[in-house]
């Protein structure tokens, strides 16, 4: 965010983007998007929007019930009655990431 700041500020005294993009060793490209973000008044950096979890935060207590209930279910099972109560297809893996996250560990039955 400093740097940012600082390339917009040096813009805004009067240096050329072209001067400030050498001052600074960033791109001409990056001076121009900071100055207009400046000028947005959003100039700190996004966030990557990236893919929806196909398993929402906000149904993350609903996980947590299924496996409570079931605790030697497999993940296919879980995937399974995931679909079945929620009417959404999930992955194994992605079945996977969601328990770890919510500091689930599965253990296989011998």
């Amino acid at each position: 965010m400093d740097l940012r700041e600082r390339v917009v500020r040096a813009v805004k005294a009067g240096r050329s983007k072209s001067e400030t993009a050498r001052l600074f060793e960033v791109s001409l490209a990056t001076v121009k998007r900071y100055v207009v973000r400046d000028e947005q008044g959003e100039l700190a950096a996004r966030t990557s929007p990236g893919r929806p979890r196909s398993i929402p935060v906000e149904s993350q207590s609903d996980l947590e019930s299924q496996v409570d209930a079931s605790p030697d279910a497999t993940l296919e099972e879980h995937c399974a009655s995931w679909q079945e109560s929620h009417r959404t297809k999930v992955s194994i893996a992605t079945m996977h990431r969601s328990i770890e996250r919510a500091k689930y560990t599965l253990k296989t039955k011998r």
